[in-house]
């Protein structure tokens, strides 16, 4: 897969090709995502009374001004994008320096690694069937995204102090469930943050977010992680805090963020308002 491929590059590659790699990725979707992407694309603009396609309706100059009015027309709708992106990068960077972590570290093995993905796995299912409900129910959409980010910077921390397999499987299936629920719970107010003939550019600006925040976090903390630990050679576990702090560190940053929101009727440019 593209995060396998682009861990083992990031791991592999020096610090200066790891760093120019990841620009150049970066530069390359955002190519893409201006000249390509028909979701990141001013629909509205692109064909004229008649039908045909406008011209400069591809003109990267002016899709940028476009995806930047949209995001900054209301401070809501630009602190929810930060919100996305910082989680991205925590989420990519964890997983690739957790990974390499419970191998080489705690003596994961490929059926240790399964059973964890099961425990993990009743962990979510548990939580979507018994905790969704209740969690918005209690807090509402913006209350809920605050209590899944808290968790997910005490999963974090709480895995970064894990010594023993048995830590890791207890953490896991207390806390991956909840941290998971995020992922629906965002995506349910990504659907409001604008009117309804602008979704599909709001949800495509999203997602754009998301490929370039994974992209440079798995690219990174690859590398992070191989010259944090001398390419796994140091026996030190602590030599590994680096990264994974790192990482729960953007995350800390998102849960900041989250609390700053206000509600969204309050928010100026709010769809409701």
């Amino acid at each position: 897969s593209a995060a396998a491929l682009s861990g083992l590059i990031g791991a592999a590659a020096s610090a200066r090709s790891a760093a120019i790699l990841s620009i150049s990725c970066v530069v390359v979707q955002i190519v893409f995502l201006l000249t390509c992407f028909p979701e990141t694309a001013p629909l509205d603009r692109n064909v004229d009374a008649g039908g045909n396609m406008c011209h400069g309706c591809r003109n990267p100059i002016f899709v940028v001004r476009d995806t930047a009015r949209l995001l900054l027309r209301s401070s809501f709708i630009f602190r929810v994008t930060l919100i996305l992106l910082f989680t991205f990068i925590s989420s990519a960077g964890w997983q690739s320096t957790l990974v390499p972590y419970l191998t080489g570290y705690l003596g994961f093995t490929q059926r240790r690694n399964g059973q964890l993905m099961m425990a993990s796995g009743f962990s979510v299912a548990l939580s979507f069937i018994f905790g969704m409900k209740p969690l918005l129910a209690r807090f509402g959409n913006i209350g809920a995204i605050r209590v899944c980010l808290a968790l997910k910077v005490v999963y974090c921390l709480l895995c970064a102090l894990s010594w023993s397999p048995a830590h890791i499987f207890l953490v896991h299936a207390l806390f991956l469930g909840p941290v998971v629920l995020i992922i629906p719970i965002m995506m349910a107010l990504q659907s409001n943050l604008v009117g309804e003939s602008e979704q599909g550019r709001m949800l495509g600006v999203l997602a754009a977010v998301k490929i370039l925040a994974t992209a440079v976090g798995e690219l990174f903390f690859a590398w992070f992680y191989r010259h944090a630990t001398d390419g796994g050679a140091n026996p030190d576990r602590t030599a590994v805090l680096p990264p994974l702090l790192t990482a729960a560190g953007f995350a800390i940053v998102a849960s900041v963020i989250a609390h700053s929101l206000d509600s969204p009727k309050r928010s100026h440019g709010y769809p409701g308002n």
